[in-house]
């Protein structure tokens, strides 16, 4: 039997100490002090951050992706967009949409 498979993941076990030194070196940025900072505290944090309560999450999620019923009663929704599931926090997809919609269309979200 093969092993079971990694995916979906996590976007945050991605982040390790190396990927941060890379990534402030690609941008000019390892001479600021937050970036040792990050390299230091990155398992601190991985470790909070899994503590949370976790979901499937689509991480890419938005509004556009979103269909809705024309009926009213009941309203039913279908996802159409699932290029980058995975674990994380139950906010993210909320954050994700809320973020792209007007006034309006949020507080009706």
């Amino acid at each position: 039997m093969e092993d079971a498979p990694t995916f979906p993941g996590s976007e945050y076990d991605t982040l390790d100490p190396k990927i941060i030194r890379e990534t402030a070196s690609r941008l000019g940025l390892d001479h600021i002090p937050v970036f040792r900072l990050a390299v230091e505290s990155i398992e601190k944090l991985k470790t909070a951050i899994h503590s949370l309560p976790e979901v499937l999450n689509y991480n890419d999620f938005y509004w556009g992706n979103l269909a809705l019923s024309r009926e009213r009663e009941p309203l039913r929704a279908v996802v159409s967009d699932y290029g980058l599931p995975g674990i994380g926090l139950r906010y993210s997809d909320c954050r994700n949409v809320v973020s792209s919609l007007g006034e309006g269309a949020r507080d009706a979200f």
